[in-house]
C-alpha cells in the first residue's frame, strides 16, 4: 500500500477493488463479460496444464505425503486450492477467471513452483552424482530452446491431443516411481538415468506444448461472450520481441500523457477503431481496455457515435475521453460526433518508440466535467 501511494498516488487500493467487484457483480455487467455456456472450454488446451501438473505433483509425492516437508506441501495444496477457486468462480459463479487468459495466466505462478518441485523430486537420485545432477537443469533449458527453433505447434483442443498430452506427465511420473522403487542413490543404473531424463522431457515438454497450442477455429458458440483477445502464448518463445518491447515502452508513457484525475470520482473513457484493438491492446489495457471503452471497444462504430456509445456516455458521464489510433485518422470526425457533449481538445500527442506509433487526443467533455475545485492546481 505504501508503494501504491508513492508510485500511483493512492494508498488504499482495497476499497476501490471491492467497489469495482460490486459493480462488476451486477447482472448488466456479468452478461457482458461472463459466458453462460461451458462450450468455450474444450477449445483451450492450456487449461489442461493445471490439473495435469497437480495430478503429477501428488503422484510424485504420494508415497511420502505424510513426511512431506512443509514448503512442498504448502505449494501443492496452494496450487490445487487456487485452481479449485478459479474453477468455482468460472463455472459456478460469474467471474471470467478461466475463459479470459489474462486472468487464467495468473495460475502459472504457482504452477511453475509446483513444476519445479515435481522435477526436483523426480530427479532427486541424480542429485548425488557430480555430473548427473546438472542434467535435469540442462534438459529444462534445452526444451524451450528446441521449441524456439521452430515454434509451430498445431492448433488443438481438449480431445484427443490435449487429453493425451495432459495424461503424459502423470503417466511418466507413475512409471518413473515404479522403475526407481528400491533403487540405491549410490549406484544408479544407466537405465534408470535414461528413464529419469525421459520423464523430465515428457513432463516439461508436454506441458509446454499444451500451454502454447493455439485454439482451433470454430463457429460462434451460443452463450459465449467473445471478449478475450487471441492468446499469443505460441509466439512467446522464438521470433523477435522488438515490436512488443516498443509497444510496452509506449504504453508506459501513456499515464504521463493523460495525467491524474483532478477531482474525486472523475472518469476517463477511451475511444478507438475496433479493427486496431489487437495492436492497441497494451496501451488500452492501461485503462482496463473494453471496460473503460465506448461499446466495450468492440464494434464501436468509430468515429460515429452509436446508440450504445451514447448510452455509455450517459451512464458513465466521463469528464475526459481519450482518442487512440495508429494513424490519427478520423479524430476530427470523432470530435465532431461528440459535439453534443461540448468537447474540448485538452492535449494532442504522438508517442513513438521504434516501430510503435500511437496517436492520441485527450478531450474534456464539458457536459460532464466538474469545474476545478478551489485550491487545486
Amino acid at each position: 500500500m505504501a508503494a501504491s501511494g508513492l508510485v500511483l498516488g493512492q494508498f488504499d487500493f482495497i476499497i476501490p477493488t471491492i467497489k469495482a467487484a460490486e459493480y462488476l457483480n451486477q447482472p448488466s455487467q456479468t452478461s457482458l463479460w461472463h459466458s453462460t455456456s461451458w462450450r468455450w472450454a474444450p477449445y483451450l488446451a492450456y487449461l489442461l496444464v493445471p490439473p495435469s501438473l497437480i495430478a503429477a505433483f501428488f503422484v510424485t509425492f504420494a508415497r511420502r505425503l505424510s513426511s512431506l516437508p512443509t514448503p512442498q506441501l504448502f505449494v501443492g495444496l496452494a496450487c490445487a486450492a487456487q485452481f479449485a477457486v478459479f474453477g468455482y468462480l468460472q463455472f459456478f459463479n460469474h467471474v471470467q477467471t478461466l475463459e479470459m487468459h489474462y486472468f487464467s495466466s495468473t495460475l502459472w505462478g504457482v504452477i511453475s513452483l509446483a513444476l519445479a518441485l515435481t522435477i526436483a523430486e523426480l530427479t532427486k537420485p541424480l542429485s548425488h552424482r557430480p555430473l548427473a545432477r546438472f542434467l535435469p537443469a540442462a534438459l529444462l533449458l534445452a526444451i524451450p530452446l528446441a521449441y524456439e527453433a521452430d515454434p509451430n505447434v498445431p492448433a488443438f483442443g481438449w480431445w484427443p491431443a490435449g487429453a493425451l498430452l495432459a495424461a503424459l506427465p502423470v503417466a511418466a511420473a507413475i512409471a518413473l516411481r515404479l522403475v526407481s522403487r528400491g533403487g540405491s542413490h549410490a549406484a544408479i543404473p544407466l537405465g534408470l538415468r535414461l528413464a529419469t531424463m525421459t520423464t523430465v522431457v515428457a513432463v516439461a515438454g508436454s506441458l509446454l506444448v499444451l500451454t502454447v497450442a493455439p485454439s482451433p477455429p470454430h463457429a460462434r458458440l451460443l452463450g459465449v461472450v467473445n471478449v478475450d483477445a487471441p492468446v499469443s502464448y505460441a509466439s512467446a518463445l522464438g521470433g523477435n520481441a522488438t515490436l512488443l518491447i516498443d509497444w510496452y515502452q509506449v504504453s508506459t508513457e501513456l499515464p504521463s500523457f493523460v495525467g491524474n484525475a483532478t477531482y474525486k470520482g472523475e472518469q476517463l473513457l477511451m475511444w478507438y477503431p475496433h479493427d486496431q484493438s489487437g495492436t492497441l491492446i497494451e496501451p488500452i489495457g492501461m485503462y482496463h481496455a473494453g471496460f473503460d471503452s465506448l461499446s466495450g471497444g468492440f464494434a464501436n462504430g468509430f468515429p460515429v457515435l452509436t446508440a450504445s456509445n451514447k448510452g455509455t456516455l450517459a451512464t458513465r458521464r466521463p469528464a475526459e475521453l481519450l482518442l487512440l489510433s495508429l494513424t490519427g485518422a478520423d479524430f476530427t470526425s470523432a470530435l465532431h460526433a461528440l459535439t453534443p457533449y461540448r468537447p474540448v481538445v485538452t492535449r494532442k500527442g504522438v508517442l513513438r518508440q521504434g516501430q510503435a506509433v500511437l496517436h492520441l487526443w485527450l478531450l474534456t467533455l464539458r457536459v460532464f466535467a466538474q469545474p476545478p475545485q478551489q485550491g487545486s492546481s
